[in-house]
């Protein structure tokens, strides 16, 4: 087998180690835009249809904004009160909301038109949810009950109770058109099947008022979320276990929602914190700060926008920022032509492509021909002499790989283990190599702790190096101060809107 080569890496891009993928997904929105409602903003929603919109409720209306262009197309404002939860059903034909008075009306989304109103509560409805197969609508009220509405005839099918307080949360059930959540402020998340009738199926105690319900597309977890700022999960197929408690809010959790994949979460609190988590691991990828406390979270099918309705009456949208590259034309040849048989001859590999080469024996260094004949001490002192920090890097690094770093290092006289203790003094405040560095140093350390007293220069270069690490450490208190700082101000500058209308 031919011997690969130590490749030396001099690109260690921008970004910081700490930037994961998911930071530099979340990056590429743009800086929110804030637009001034008439209150607070307490439901957003997107329709699944296109052309992409999204529906708003606040204050005495639902307004429909284009995705693309973040301007309202349509206002629905045929309500005595306060709206709550305008939704769209799944073909984006219809939109249903419910008002303060207990009203529940059912819209044409296209011309704006009522096409019913169920009555029956007698307090405010603040859910409102469509079934999966489109011909239903559930209800949940301030008059702790829960109702399933006919939505060819308009009457009531069927009247849930069990709640003992206010009813602000609910869900259908992926993959089951007959299955429903509702969350209370009664402390209880419960599971109703309507064709059990009216006792519900099953009933979890969260442990607090419960003001936000996210199934997972598989249809046998819910996530539940409150008061408590826990966000709890729970098989519902598994007669109800808890699997696992997120608590990441300091206060009160509002709102749950996924993305179209099914693989983040996010959520939104009073804290004007919103969180992303991954559902694989429940651990918190990315955290953004809002200027004022989050009422509701919604993100596009596309993924590529995420509103938030805040308490204050903004409403909160981020874009992701388009490609500024242009996609290059296909050029057509006819077939037979100069042109047909010579394309590809200019073509220049890019930097995904793999180049391969004539077979040769290769150029190898010192470092590499000492590598091939396993002398490890010998090739880490041949990339000491190269006094290049890139190659050091990278035979360093091969050598971890190799897991020959500690015979690498032993055995080292006075002569050849200063020079080694000279490059970790230079190098160990870069944050390129200070991840291999750092516990490199402390192997050396631990390897000669009981001879390192015996050499004056050894002693001098180790002071050397004691004082570099300081000044690191000092420099990144330093710079935690100034972060610390940077938020206070930014936490108090004025927040600038327009209203609409």
């Amino acid at each position: 087998m031919d011997y690969d080569r130590v490749r030396v890496k001099t690109d260690f891009g921008s970004v910081s180690a700490l930037e994961t993928g998911e930071y530099n997904y979340f990056g590429k929105f743009k800086t929110p835009t804030l637009i001034k409602q008439y209150g607070p903003v307490t439901h957003v929603e997107y329709s699944r249809s296109r052309p992409a919109a999204f529906a708003i409720t606040s204050s005495t209306r639902v307004q429909v904004f284009s995705a693309s262009t973040a301007t309202v197309t349509k206002t629905f404002s045929r309500f005595k009160d306060i709206a709550y939860s305008g939704t769209f059903r799944a073909d984006g034909q219809l939109l249903a909301a419910g008002d303060a008075t207990g009203l529940v009306q059912l819209l044409d989304a296209h011309s704006r038109s009522i096409l019913r109103q169920f009555k029956g509560h007698t307090a405010a409805v603040q859910v409102v949810r469509f079934s999966l197969d489109n011909v239903r609508v559930f209800t949940a009220s301030d008059d702790k009950t829960v109702r399933v509405w006919d939505i060819s005839t308009g009457e009531t099918e069927l009247k849930l109770e069990g709640h003992e307080d206010l009813i602000r949360a609910g869900a259908a059930v992926p993959g089951a058109p007959s299955l429903f959540v509702t969350g209370s402020y009664d402390h209880t998340v419960r599971l109703w099947d309507i064709r059990t009738g009216s006792e519900p199926v099953a009933v979890l105690d969260h442990g607090h008022p419960v003001e936000a319900l996210q199934p997972l597309p598989s249809g046998s977890v819910i996530l539940s979320a409150g008061v408590g700022n826990e966000i709890i999960a729970w098989d519902i197929f598994n007669r109800g276990e808890k699997l696992s408690t997120m608590k990441n809010h300091q206060k009160t959790v509002t709102c749950l929602a996924l993305n179209a994949k099914g693989t983040r979460l996010f959520s939104g609190s009073l804290d004007q914190q919103l969180k992303v988590y991954d559902i694989s691991t429940h651990s918190v990828i990315q955290s953004q700060k809002y200027p004022a406390p989050i009422l509701t979270i919604a993100v596009s099918p596309t993924e590529n926008q995420i509103v938030a309705g805040l308490v204050d009456g903004m409403l909160s949208i981020r874009t992701k920022r388009k490609s500024n590259i242009p996609r290059p034309k296909k050029r057509t040849f006819v077939q037979g032509s100069r042109q047909y048989y010579a394309r590809g001859a200019t073509w220049k590999p890019g930097h995904q492509d793999v180049i391969v080469h004539r077979t040769q024996k290769p150029d190898l260094s010192e470092y590499d021909k000492l590598f091939k004949a396993f002398r490890h001490a010998d090739a880490l002192d041949a990339a000491l002499r190269t006094n290049n920090h890139f190659v050091m890097y990278s035979v360093l690094d091969e050598l971890r790989l190799r897991k020959s770093l500690g015979v690498a290092l032993a055995g080292r006289t006075e002569e050849t283990l200063e020079p080694f203790i000279t490059y970790l003094c230079t190098n160990i405040q870069n944050p390129n190599y200070s991840q291999l560095l750092i516990p490199t140093t402390y192997m050396l350390l631990d390897m000669y702790e009981s001879v390192i007293g015996l050499s004056p220069r050894i002693i001098a270069a180790l002071k050397t190096l004691k004082n570099h690490v300081r000044e690191e450490v000092l420099l990144q208190k330093r710079m935690l101060e100034m972060i610390g700082q940077l938020g206070m101000l930014l936490h108090g500058a004025p927040t600038v809107a327009k209203p609409i209308g």
